[in-house]
């Protein structure tokens, strides 16, 4: 939603509310969809976590957001419209539109996302080389994540709802005290990017001391994710000869199991290849599977 709001402000020139006046002098307030995101901006105000590198536009949210008057205020979905609220709510999109025009914010952004496009690109030649070069491939499909951001049971489970409904409930209102906010948000189980990424890389340098599992391996694909109730965790997907005899359920629990045996039982894993979560791209997969 907050890419949604900062789009709408980058490409467009509206404001949230247009505020006039009928023919015997009674104010009106006409809204534009910029101001369907008005009881979010506190919510909006509050999505910096730790180790995170944001995108242009939403750096640019977060530096006028947190010298505005807007943070000090708040509107809920079926309030009538506050002229006040709402004059310092086009204001805070005029101030962020002037300081994006300074920077250059839609150059900003066009470079931002190459990345991503570039990314996407690379990984579709990968792949096409894979299968041009071994015609068919086995493919292992996991999540690796960590006991420390799961809940163990279900009273534990409804601990970490009430600890969440409290930061929500802030969320929604006007800006908290940091230190109460912090509490809350301190006492979340998150993994930090230095784990997950040094974990990964323990993972990949043991690849070649154990020809059991990964003999056969002839490429992968891993993509660090965040959540912002348990921090980063692991999308992996490994590539194997297709001829290989090994069943990949079974393969990809084994490999699981090695995650959980590298971590020192801090990890844990989800298996796309069997069960609730089997995946329809994941098993034996010819070159002419295309939509595979």
């Amino acid at each position: 939603a907050q890419i949604q709001f900062m789009n709408l402000v980058i490409q467009s020139d509206k404001v949230p509310y247009e505020i006039k006046s009928d023919i015997h002098g009674k104010a009106g307030v006409g809204k534009s969809k910029l101001a369907d995101y008005a009881g979010l901006l506190p919510a909006f105000g509050r999505l910096l976590f730790d180790s995170l590198v944001l995108p242009p536009d939403l750096n640019l949210f977060h530096r006028i957001f947190s010298k505005h008057g807007i943070r000090k205020l708040s509107h809920k979905e079926d309030d009538p419209i506050d002229q006040i609220f709402a004059a310092t709510f086009n204001d805070f999109v005029l101030n962020l539109r002037t300081e994006g025009k300074r920077i250059d914010i839609k150059r900003q952004m066009q470079g931002w996302q190459r990345n991503a496009v570039e990314n996407a690109k690379r990984l579709a030649s990968y792949l096409d080389a894979l299968y041009r070069r071994y015609g068919r491939l086995k493919v292992v499909r996991l999540d690796l994540l960590y006991r420390q951001a799961a809940c163990q049971d279900f009273e534990e489970a409804k601990q970490w709802d009430q600890v969440l409904k409290a930061l929500h409930a802030r969320e929604r209102g006007p800006s908290p005290e940091e230190s109460i906010r912090n509490d809350l948000e301190h006492d979340l189980p998150r993994v930090d990017i230095i784990t997950a990424t040094q974990d990964w890389r323990h993972l990949k340098d043991n690849m070649r001391g154990k020809p059991s599992l990964f003999g056969e391996m002839v490429g992968y694909v891993c993509s660090i994710e965040f959540s912002s109730t348990g921090g980063h965790y692991l999308h992996v997907m490994l590539a194997f000869e297709g001829s290989w005899i090994t069943p990949h359920e079974w393969l990809s629990d084994l490999i699981g199991q090695y995650w959980v045996e590298i971590t020192g039982g801090r990890g844990y894993f989800r298996n796309y290849s069997q069960g609730f979560h089997k995946h329809a791209t994941t098993g034996l997969i010819n070159h002419d599977d295309t939509e595979k």
